[in-house]
């Protein structure tokens, strides 16, 4: 038996390859700046897609505003690749948050937060779940309950204004 080995050039061009490969699959900016403010906006200047704006706040078990809570968010482009559209903030002194962006383009759409190193996500009410190669009809769209604490639900609201801008709100509790 021969024993394998990895030459450093070898080695450095999988590192290379990685780091052109990783950001594409949404795997960027592992470690937050130095300096987050409350809010981001994530969607590249001039992307195509609608402008929507995700705000909310996470508070501790006893629903308490959580402040400094580091939060990373990022989702696909409308196109559905990840890569450019991702940020990191933290919560302001009543744990409020603001993420400026454009719709994502998953399948179904939806956006990935990791607070408190939980990762969370937030989908879109009337919606269906899509499972590849099965027709509309057997992916109802999901229906959101209103009532209270419902701001904490994966399924959320979308509500559009007059300029056409989505408005949804995500509201996080930590354990």
């Amino acid at each position: 038996m021969g024993e394998a080995r990895v030459s450093f050039r070898s080695w450095c061009v999988g590192v290379m390859l990685a780091g052109a490969v990783l950001p594409l699959m949404g795997a960027v900016e592992f470690k937050p700046p130095c300096v987050l403010a409350t809010r981001v906006t994530i969607a590249p200047p001039g992307q195509p897609g609608t402008p929507m704006i995700v705000t909310g706040r996470v508070v501790d078990a006893r629903d308490r505003p959580r402040a400094g809570i580091v939060i990373r968010v990022y989702h696909a482009d409308a196109r559905g690749i990840y890569g450019t559209n991702n940020g990191w903030l933290k919560t302001d002194s009543l744990g409020r948050y603001e993420v400026r962006t454009t719709r994502s383009g998953g399948t179904p759409a939806h956006i990935h937060f990791i607070v408190n190193n939980r990762n969370e996500e937030l989908r879109f009410a009337g919606e269906g779940k899509r499972t590849s190669g099965r027709p509309d009809w057997m992916n109802p769209p999901i229906v959101v309950a209103s009532g209270p604490g419902d701001s904490f639900a994966l399924y959320r609201p979308v509500k559009q204004d007059r300029d056409g801008v989505e408005h949804v709100v995500r509201d996080f509790r930590l354990k």
